[in-house]
């Protein structure tokens, strides 16, 4: 699957509790083209095609992103702000 065609991305450290998720997303016919990260450093990457995504078309953005409320994109940027408030911030640039 190539990284522009990923509709679905699901960020999550556990993996069990992704295996669980996907396993829900296919039971309901709905996992078609998604992509598992690992922690919320790898999901931006993605999002605005740096480091390992450098290669993928910014102009084809995924449809929905599941999101690990107990991620560790905190700790990783910002760590006086909560994951949320920093997804928001990267977005609203």
């Amino acid at each position: 699957m190539k990284n522009d065609e990923i509709e679905i991305v699901l960020v999550e450290d556990n993996p069990d509790d992704a295996e669980l998720t996907i396993r829900a997303l296919k039971k309901g016919n709905i996992s078609n083209n998604l992509i598992h990260l690992k922690d919320g450093a790898e999901a931006l990457e993605f999002i605005f095609c740096t480091g390992q995504y450098s290669d993928r078309s910014e102009s084809i953005n995924p449809k929905i992103i599941l999101l690990d409320p107990d991620n560790t994109l905190k700790a990783q940027t910002q760590p006086d702000k909560s994951d949320l408030d920093a997804y928001e911030q990267a977005f609203s640039s």
